[in-house]
């Protein structure tokens, strides 16, 4: 049959509440989410099955090797079947520009989870027969790379009161001004959460026809 392909398609939302605290200070919190859905993705058709025989050295007859062995192992065919998941809360304080001093800082706490690659299917082989599955390593239930959970931003400029109409210095001369008067100092900064690590060997360490093994997840 002639594979169809449905427009790919992006849903997002969005909530937001925000609080004025007085003293030119507000508080808010945003959720944000979006879907993807018939993402391209290419899907291993031909590999083999988890056996005690890496799949390229299986004889053809082989009952546990390729479903076509007259085609290669690294037979895939392209697919619209990919999705995305992300949910994010964000949590904001802002003191806006009064008596010198402006302060923003925002926390977000974020998930992505997704299925699009196409698992390899010479180290990585399906754990089932069953030819239809979508990837041995799509991630359902599992955070995908790329995301850090944990972002804090933070920034701030601060005038410091010294010169002409600050409460320090207010008498200097033209000189002091220009050297001393009107300074700021102000910064910004980020602390976040590293990417995922997926822990394996460079070997294969279980009868299962990989060349490289990683850990079971519990």
């Amino acid at each position: 049959p002639i594979n169809t392909y449905p427009t790919q398609k992006a849903y997002q939302w969005n909530f937001t509440l925000e609080k004025d605290l007085g003293h030119q200070t507000k508080i808010g919190s945003s959720y944000l989410g979006n879907l993807g859905r018939n993402l391209s993705r290419n899907v291993a058709r031909n590999a083999c099955v988890a056996g005690p025989t890496q799949c390229l050295s299986r004889a053809a007859s082989d009952p546990t090797g390729r479903r076509w062995p007259q085609y290669g192992i690294n037979a895939v065919n392209g697919s619209a079947t990919g999705q995305s998941e992300f949910h994010s809360v964000q949590v904001e304080f802002q003191k806006r520009f009064a008596n010198g001093l402006l302060f923003e800082a925002n926390y977000a706490f974020a998930r992505l989870f997704a299925y699009t690659d196409a698992s390899d299917p010479v180290t990585n082989p399906l754990s089932k027969y069953n030819w239809g599955l979508l990837s041995a390593n799509q991630l359902t239930g599992s955070a995908a790379g790329g995301q850090p959970a944990h972002i804090f931003h933070w920034n701030y400029v601060y005038q410091i009161p010294l010169g002409k109409g600050h409460r320090l210095g207010g008498s200097m001369g033209k000189f002091g001004q220009a050297l001393l008067g009107d300074w700021m100092i102000a910064g910004l900064g980020t602390r976040q959460s590293g990417d995922y690590l997926t822990m394996g060997t460079g070997l294969g360490q279980s009868p299962t026809g990989a060349t490289t093994s990683r850990t079971n997840q519990i």
